[in-house]
């Protein structure tokens, strides 16, 4: 899974806390890949009320992806 989607609903089970946490469960952590200690992406998307989760080997990729090996330029001027 790239990422772990949270969006607002009043009947859900999670909450944000009195410092602005949330919780993830540990279910969706783990369809993640995602061990206890992992650092993350969080991104929000206030338009659509939702949170996404990006674990850190997508973000590797995504930046490895765009900062890698770029065909070379030769001006022939």
């Amino acid at each position: 899974m790239d990422v772990v989607v949270i969006a607002s609903c009043a009947a859900g089970r999670q909450a944000v806390g009195g410092r602005g946490e949330l919780t993830l469960p540990i279910s969706a952590r783990m369809l993640a890949g995602l061990d206890l200690e992992a650092r993350v992406v969080l991104v929000a998307v206030p338009t659509r009320d939702l949170l996404l989760v990006h674990p850190p080997a997508l973000i590797a990729g995504l930046l490895a992806e765009y900062y890698g090996p770029r065909p070379e330029h030769h001006d022939d001027g």
